[in-house]
C-alpha cells in the first residue's frame, strides 16, 4: 500500500474512534409555562437540574407595546443569551449565525416572539434556567417553550 493510502487509512481509523464534538440529545423534554399579566420582576420559564443539554427555546410575549421585557438563558450560573422582547428592541427581524430570530407584530396586539438555539446543543452540568425579566410595564402574557435533553 502506498504512503498516501496508508495515511488516509490511518486518519479514517483514528476518526472512527474519536467521539463526536457535538453534544447529542437523548430523551428530549419540552417544558412549557405561561405567565399572565406579569408585573415587573423575574419569571422563570424553565429551571432544569443537570446534567443535560439545552436544545433551544421560544418565548412569546403579548401586549409588549409599552413594556420592557428581556428573555434570558442561563447555563450553570452564567448568562449565555439575552434578547429584548419589547417593541423597540424587536428589530432583529431575521436569523443570525447563532440561530436567533426576534419578530414583532404590532398589528397582533403587540406580539413579540424570540426563538433561539445554537449551532449545537449546549451541555449544562448543574442547571439550565430560562427566564424573562419585566423591567417596565405589564405585558398581557408571556409564554415559554424550552427543549432540553439528556446528555450522552
Amino acid at each position: 500500500m502506498s504512503l498516501p493510502c496508508r495515511l488516509l487509512a490511518a486518519t479514517l481509523a483514528l476518526a472512527a474512534t474519536c467521539p463526536s464534538a457535538f453534544a447529542s440529545v437523548r430523551a428530549p423534554v419540552n417544558t412549557r409555562i405561561l405567565h399572565v399579566a406579569p408585573m415587573p420582576g423575574e419569571y422563570t420559564l424553565a429551571q432544569i437540574r443537570g446534567p443535560g443539554v439545552f436544545v433551544g427555546a421560544r418565548v412569546n410575549a403579548l401586549g409588549v407595546d409599552a413594556t420592557q421585557v428581556t428573555a434570558y438563558v442561563e447555563i450553570d450560573g452564567r448568562t449565555v443569551f439575552l434578547s429584548g422582547l419589547g417593541a423597540s428592541e424587536a428589530a432583529l427581524g431575521g436569523v443570525t449565525n447563532g440561530g436567533v430570530g426576534v419578530t414583532y407584530a404590532p398589528e397582533l396586539q403587540g406580539r413579540s416572539r424570540a426563538s433561539f438555539g445554537f449551532a449545537e446543543p449546549l451541555r449544562f452540568e448543574r442547571e439550565l434556567r430560562v427566564y424573562v425579566r419585566v423591567e417596565a410595564g405589564v405585558p398581557s402574557r408571556v409564554f415559554g417553550d424550552v427543549v432540553t435533553g439528556a446528555p450522552d
